[in-house]
């Protein structure tokens, strides 16, 4: 038992440590996909709206 509660104790306190620098990686993540599409679209509405104009 002592086994058991000294390793869930650890990881208890190594917890937050963790799920705050996987959330920071999940945001950088996600503001880099959610950039990168934002960009896409706006080339893909650019194109649109040279067509339109042209025509």
């Amino acid at each position: 038992m002592p086994l058991a509660r000294r390793s869930s104790g650890s990881s208890v306190s190594r917890a937050p440590e963790a799920s705050t620098s996987s959330r920071k990686a999940a945001q950088a993540g996600f503001r880099r996909a959610s950039s990168s599409w934002n960009a896409s679209r706006g080339n893909s509405l650019w194109q649109v709206t040279q067509t339109v104009l042209r025509r």
